[in-house]
């Protein structure tokens, strides 16, 4: 087998195995999604007006746009005055929106953004047309990301984490470039497992410290006598 075959015979066998992935890991998504949305649709609804799904424009591969599909976790009109990146201690983020995204729950619905095709499970986060000509703009090497699908997770989302601003963007972008420099299977089942402990260790610490200050509130206050 000349050098050539053996590379398509690889190439066929990853886009298979991804497909794949991606099919089964979206299933095994939107069944968890179905079991959990009658509660988070109460939590949603109870914590503001709006709807309960969000839809969001994004860049898919080749800079193509797609409809992106979250849990809504903002008060309705968040952008009336143009497009503004979140951050940890935005007031547009509504009570259940917190509890949401501490946990990841808001991410659910794009497993039928995976099932679709807009995306795969690991990938580069996509972007917004209006950030992503900003960032283009800043780091043409953003370009290189567009030549892929995007993804639930990556590596630069578990190495880096959410960006707030153009800059935070550009450093996690080093930890995608350096991921499409050398994309495997294997390396795909990783960062699955390595965003899986981390979404259960965030929850896990969030939990417990609901828990605690609840028993700190719920705590008798010792009485203080006068002299």
């Amino acid at each position: 087998m000349s050098a050539i075959q053996e590379t398509h015979k690889r190439s066929i066998i990853w886009k298979a195995s991804n497909f794949l992935l991606d099919k089964v890991g979206a299933i095994i998504g939107l069944s968890i999604t179905v079991l959990l949305l009658p509660l988070i649709s109460i939590l949603i609804k109870h914590s503001s007006k709006g709807p309960i799904i969000y839809k969001q424009t994004r860049l898919g591969k080749n800079g193509k746009p797609f409809i992106l599909y979250k849990f809504r976790t903002m008060i309705q009109h968040a952008e009336k005055n143009g497009p503004t990146l979140s951050h940890a201690t935005d007031d547009r983020i509504t009570k259940a929106g917190h509890i949401l995204r501490h946990l990841h729950l808001d991410e659910l619905p794009q497993f039928w953004n995976v099932l679709k095709g807009d995306m795969s499970l690991v990938g580069p986060r996509p972007e917004r047309p209006y950030f992503a000509e900003k960032l283009r703009k800043e780091a043409p090497e953003y370009n290189i990301l567009l030549t892929t699908k995007p993804g639930l997770t990556s590596l630069g989302m578990i190495k880096y984490g959410y960006a707030s601003n153009i800059e935070e963007m550009k450093e996690r972008l080093k930890y995608d470039l350096l991921y499409l420099n050398d994309p495997s299977w294997f390396k795909n089942i990783k960062i699955i497992i390595e965003t899986l402990l981390y979404i259960t260790k965030k929850g896990i610490l969030y939990l417990f410290s609901i828990h605690k200050d609840n028993t700190h509130k719920n705590a008798p206050q010792k009485l203080t006598s006068r002299l």
